[in-house]
Formats: structure tokens, C-alpha cells, sequence
């Protein structure tokens, strides 16, 4: 019987066994999670006073958990934040769970600013003391005022800058406009702002404007154009504008496009001025020119003439010279016109490969009667650039032309055609007479020439044509070897 009393006794403490483990183990975890959690964690008793805390504690205020045990919270805040702090207290001490920012006085003097969440301590349904859980946001925080300030600095940058600063939407709609508009274009921002962008472009410049549009995004490059902006009054403003595209911070997606475009009309009607002097230097140079060279087959013609009527005789030889000189004149009249007549540009994508070797079938039957081979060599990803094609095939015949009669005795023309970053470059390399150093210098003149019957104007042309495409040339020669045209072209990236 005593052995059952025992056995009984023995089953009813079993459970209470258990229980009294399983209480052990949730205390160990959560005294585990108090001492490693990487935030401060304290408890307060309805009075304010520290009750207890973690480790982190004694990191964030400075202070021992003795030095603090029994003491009250408030010393811990600085002045103009007691009131808050205080009121939040009696708001967990209430039964209310609160998040706020405060700053505290570390022991040193030191102000940290910590973020905290305060909840009830409840036991037997009973609000004994606040929880608290404190993180030290100082170093967050003075990113926050860097970056507040930074931007405070560009705004001002950008509010009192003299040039026109725009955000523009990926579709091209104004989503800021900076107060220089008033003064540049007449227009309050807040007139710009969620309209078009293209619709206040002169009409022959919003190709120019979606092309630096366009470019700047696949290359998140920075790119520069010139055009005009439409005025209040109706006018048109010069702007040379330099567009970006703007990534997410996060993603890395296009976001936006920011566009900064000065005033250059004065600068324009400067280059107007200038240009218009150029002309007029350049009309007096072929003036005298033409003069030149049309006067002495005209003495020509004018001295047989009168050997014709004074020994009243038809000689058979004086029609053929005549004949000559009168084709040469006719020669220098085309070349005139053709320098002197506006040129419509038709600019389109174009392959260089397949616009290169159809120059060369053009002029590859006079090639093979000065006995000359023309041999084209590419580099590989040459890509297709905006061209007039048929401005580009006169230019490129004319190099070859010069290239052909530079080679009495026949021999190699070649073309090679590669590329950096940002150009093409075609080669016209012929194994010629070469030309002087001096004269290099002054290829492009009109009427110089180092050919017997050329005028000069030919290559005159190409090089307006080159400059047209906002291309460049540039010539080497050496006596006796030959010459090198280089044409460096711009990789267009609309």
C-alpha cells in the first residue's frame, strides 16, 4: 500500500516536473535573447527607476548597470526632450506600445540620438514597470543632415544658376524648371512644368534634341547640342544644352533626364558675323581667283583671234588649242557652280561598307585604264553612320580621283576603314608623287592645285562636305611615296 501511495505521488509530481523544465528553458532563451540582442534593452518600475538591463546598455549611455540600477531615466535626457520622453513613459506605463527619437547624455556629455520602442511590463495582468528598447541612430542621423544639407546646397546651386536647369520624364515632360526661365525664356516654372519639352523646340531642331535625348540613355553619357527654345514673346533663344540620363539609386533603371542649357545667342550672332566675313573674304579670293584663271585662256583665244583675222587664214591647229582653252573654261565654270549652288542635305543611316564599294565601281573603270588597283580592307564592327550619301560618294570620288593622277606609272590605292570610340576613320592611302610640306598647308584654297590642269576647287568641295558632317580631314604626303587622306567621321549614337 505505501508503495502506491508512492507510485501516486510520484505520477503527480511528474507533470510539475516538466512544466518546471519547460519554464527554465523559455527563460534561458529569453535571457538569451536579452543579453545578445544588438540593441539596448532595459526595464523601468512605474517610477522611472532602472530595474535592469543588457550589456548594450552600458555601451550606449556610458554608464555600469550598478551605476545605473535604481536611479531614474531622466538624468539620461537631455532637457528639451524631458517632456516627451516623459510623457511617452506614462503613455507605455498606461498599457500603450510607443516609437519615438529621442537624444540622450551619454556619461562623457556626448548627445547620442537613439530611436526607442517603450510596452508595459504586464505580470498577473498587471502593469508593474515599461519595457525599452533603444538603438543609437547618431550615425544614420548625421547622414540624414549631410544629405539635407547637400541638397539645400544644390538647391541653392540650382535656384540662383544663370543657366537653365530642367528634369525632364522619360517620355520628355518638364517635371522641374529652374527660375532662370523667367529671365532666359520669360515663363514663370510652374508654365513649364507637366508640358512638353519638344513642343517649345524650333521645329528644325527637335531631330537635334531626340537625338541627344535618345543617346543619352543606352550610354548614360553626358551629351551637348544646339537649338532653340521658343520665348514667351514668340522668339526663338539659342541654347546649347548638355543632357544626362539619371539612374535609380536602388535599381539601376532610367529614371529621369536632366538637361543644363546656356544662352549663346549673342555667341551665335557672333559666329553669324564671323561667317559672313569668312564669305565675304572667300568671294573676294575666288574672285580673284576666277579672274586669274579665266583670263589667260581668254588671252588665249583673244591673241588667235587676232592672228586669224589679221593673216585672214583658218589655221587647223589654232581650233584645236582654242577647243582646250575653251573646255577649260567651261571646266571652271562647273566646279564653280557646283561650289557656288546650296546643297540640300538628306542625313540617313547609311552602311559605310556598301556606300564605299559602290564609290569604288563608279571609279574603278578609269582606275584600271591609269592601271591603278583600289584594294578596300574594314575592320570588323564598323557601324552604319548618318550620312547624305551622295555628298559623301563626291567626296570620297574626288580623294580617289587626286589618288589616280597622283600615279603616272599606275600602283595601289588603298582604302582602310576603322574606328574608336567615338569615330570612324577612312584612309585614302595611294602610292602617288606625293606633295610638298608647304604645299599640304594650303590644299582646301580655292584655285590651288599641284596638278598641270586642276582648279583646286574639287577638294575645296569634299572638304565642305566633310565639315557638313561634322567630320575633319587630315592629309600626310611624302615626295616620292605618297599621300594619306584620313576622313574622321562621327559615330552617331541617336
Amino acid at each position: 500500500m505505501a508503495m502506491l501511495n508512492d507510485m501516486i505521488v510520484a505520477r503527480n509530481e511528474l507533470p510539475k516536473h516538466r512544466i518546471y523544465k519547460q519554464k527554465e528553458g523559455k527563460e534561458q532563451l529569453y535571457q538569451a535573447l536579452f543579453e545578445n540582442n544588438p540593441d539596448a534593452v532595459y526595464a523601468v518600475d512605474l517610477e522611472g527607476n532602472f530595474i535592469n538591463g543588457n550589456p548594450v546598455c552600458e555601451r550606449l549611455t556610458g554608464y555600469t548597470l550598478e551605476e545605473m540600477r535604481g536611479k531614474s531615466f531622466v538624468p539620461l535626457i537631455v532637457p528639451e526632450q524631458l517632456k516627451k520622453v516623459y510623457q511617452s513613459f506614462k503613455r507605455a506605463a498606461a498599457g500603450e506600445r510607443l516609437e519615438y527619437e529621442t537624444v540622450i547624455l551619454q556619461k562623457s556629455g556626448q548627445r547620442i540620438d537613439v530611436y526607442v520602442k517603450n510596452f508595459p511590463i504586464i505580470l498577473d495582468d498587471k502593469i508593474v514597470g515599461v519595457y525599452g528598447i533603444a538603438r543609437d541612430i547618431t550615425p544614420f542621423n548625421r547622414k540624414k543632415i549631410e544629405l539635407r544639407e547637400s541638397e539645400e546646397r544644390y538647391r541653392l546651386i540650382t535656384e540662383n544658376s544663370l543657366d537653365l536647369i530642367c528634369r525632364l520624364s522619360l517620355d520628355g515632360i518638364f517635371l522641374y524648371v529652374s527660375p532662370a526661365c523667367r529671365t532666359l525664356l520669360g515663363y514663370k516654372p510652374e508654365d513649364l512644368i507637366g508640358k512638353q519639352a519638344a513642343d517649345y523646340v524650333h521645329p528644325d531642331d527637335v531631330d537635334e534634341l531626340t537625338r541627344l535625348y535618345r543617346s543619352s540613355f543606352p550610354f548614360k553619357e553626358a551629351n551637348t547640342v544646339t537649338s532653340r527654345l521658343r520665348a514667351r514673346d514668340g522668339q526663338y533663344v539659342w541654347f546649347e544644352t548638355t543632357g544626362k540620363a539619371i539612374l535609380h539609386p536602388r535599381t539601376g533603371e532610367l529614371e529621369e533626364f536632366i538637361t543644363v542649357s546656356r544662352d549663346i545667342t549673342e555667341r551665335m550672332k557672333t559666329r553669324e558675323l564671323l561667317q559672313h566675313s569668312e564669305k565675304l573674304t572667300l568671294v573676294g579670293q575666288l574672285a580673284a581667283g576666277i579672274a586669274h584663271e579665266i583670263r589667260n585662256p581668254l588671252t588665249a583665244l583673244k591673241g588667235f583671234l587676232q592672228l586669224m583675222q589679221k593673216n585672214g587664214q583658218e589655221k587647223k591647229e589654232y581650233f584645236t588649242i582654242m577647243s582646250s582653252e575653251l573646255a577649260r573654261i567651261e571646266l571652271i565654270v562647273s566646279e564653280l557652280l557646283v561650289l557656288a549652288k546650296p546643297q540640300s542635305t538628306h542625313f540617313q543611316e547609311r552602311d559605310l561598307q556598301t556606300l564605299i564599294k559602290h564609290v569604288v565601281t563608279l571609279i574603278d573603270t578609269e582606275a584600271i585604264i591609269k592601271n591603278v588597283l583600289i584594294t578596300v580592307e574594314f575592320e570588323s564592327d564598323i557601324p552604319p553612320i548618318r550620312c547624305d550619301e551622295n555628298q559623301l560618294k563626291q567626296a570620297f570620288i574626288n580623294f580617289l580621283k587626286n589618288g589616280i593622277e597622283a600615279m603616272q606609272n599606275g600602283g595601289n590605292i588603298f582604302i582602310k576603314v576603322s574606328r574608336d570610340e567615338a569615330h570612324v576613320i577612312i584612309r585614302f592611302i595611294d602610292q602617288g608623287c606625293g606633295i610638298p610640306e608647304e604645299g599640304i598647308k594650303r590644299l582646301g584654297e580655292p584655285f590651288y592645285t599641284t596638278k598641270e590642269t586642276g582648279t583646286g576647287l574639287g577638294l575645296m568641295v569634299s572638304y565642305k562636305i566633310i565639315e557638313n558632317h561634322n567630320g575633319r580631314i587630315r592629309m600626310t604626303s611624302k615626295l616620292n611615296e605618297g599621300t594619306t587622306v584620313e576622313v574622321i567621321l562621327p559615330i552617331d549614337r541617336g
